[in-house]
């Protein structure tokens, strides 16, 4: 005869490790997500830098009426 007690702890002890390899597995995706999240942002950092216009020189041209009709002329 076979006890039912075992059968259902066993199977739950199934389900649990089954939600445990997911947790883990979601984790370790969120932990890819935050890594990327990180390198982005360290790229983001340096175009930033890059586009520091007064740094590299180039002078900030504002748009304007006046600058439209030079143009348009």
């Amino acid at each position: 005869m076979f006890d039912k007690h075992d059968v259902t702890t066993k199977k739950l002890d199934v389900i649990v490790e089954k939600a445990g390899k997911v947790d883990a597995n979601y984790a370790a995706q969120i932990e890819g997500y935050c890594s990327l999240l990180g390198e982005y942002g360290k790229k983001f950092e340096t175009v930033c830098a890059m586009l520091a216009l007064d740094l590299i020189g180039v002078k900030v041209f504002r748009y304007s009426d006046e600058t439209a009709e030079a143009v348009a002329s």
